[in-house]
């Protein structure tokens, strides 16, 4: 299970950030968080609760992903209690996202609302899997233009309901600009079948990016996966394939909003 995320912080439509992060996840257990909303509370209370996760080992013996939801869920909520909510977004969510057991996922929404009614002004929910590889969810001020790119491109290609064409639906989504409240590089963790979240660094015309961060080379960087625009597999030094590494061409029929076709 994927979550993957673009890298903007925008202030309305005066400015905005192309480096801001958006995933964060816990480096002992197999838990992700993303969010998209009010940048401010969401980045500072998801990089809490990571941390206190890994620090307190919260989750060592707490393998259920209801209770372990709850105790996510139950930490936002407290500590948006004396939120000045008059500076806030008129809304959040927060993904929450976890393995229960070998090949059993789970994931979680969290949302608030400053609109509604005291009493609606939360919701939570566990959300649906599909039975095969797809697309849980895409929320933000894209999601939707994002949902109708990838269904109109993607969907009845070569590729279509494979996990890299999600992802490339996503680059080319933002290379498109055509949600001005999304950009910068894209950011992605994923949960396997055994061990915690696994970071992914990400290559951008020839350049490295880890949590929407641009980096340097190192001897060390590729202790992450890298990737590409097309989710091949990449050294993070020399930000090319590996020549082991299977080659993933997007289809002809799939337009790339730059112009090309590959």
């Amino acid at each position: 299970m994927y979550i993957a995320s673009d890298s903007r912080f925008s202030w309305d439509k005066f400015a905005n950030w192309d480096s801001g992060r958006k995933i964060y996840f816990s480096s002992k257990y197999p838990d992700i968080l993303g969010f998209c909303g009010e940048v401010m509370f969401c980045s500072q209370i998801m990089s809490q609760i990571t941390s206190y996760i890994d620090a307190c080992d919260v989750f060592e013996n707490t393998k259920s992903s209801d209770l372990r939801f709850e105790l996510v869920y139950e930490l936002v909520k407290r500590s948006f209690g004396d939120y000045p909510i008059n500076f806030a977004l008129d809304s959040f969510q927060i993904l929450y996202s976890t393995r229960e057991s070998k090949r059993s996922f789970q994931i979680y929404l969290i949302e608030w609302m400053k609109k509604k009614t005291t009493d609606k002004m939360w919701n939570k929910r566990k959300l649906s899997l599909p039975a095969k590889t797809g697309l849980i969810e895409a929320l933000g001020s894209g999601g939707e233009i994002y949902r109708t790119h990838y269904i109109d491109q993607y969907l009845t290609s070569d590729i279509g309901k494979l996990s890299r064409s999600y992802y490339s639906a996503l680059s080319s989504h933002i290379d498109s600009g055509r949600d001005p409240l999304t950009g910068g590089p894209i950011q992605i963790a994923g949960l396997f079948n055994t061990g915690s979240a696994i970071a992914h660094g990400v290559i951008k015309k020839d350049e490295r990016y880890v949590y929407g961060m641009k980096v340097d080379p190192h001897e060390k960087i590729n202790n992450i996966r890298w990737v590409n625009d097309q989710f091949e597999n990449c050294n993070g030094n020399d930000v090319k394939r590996y020549i082991t590494a299977q080659i993933q061409p997007l289809p002809r029929s799939i337009k790339n909003p730059l112009g090309k076709n590959t």
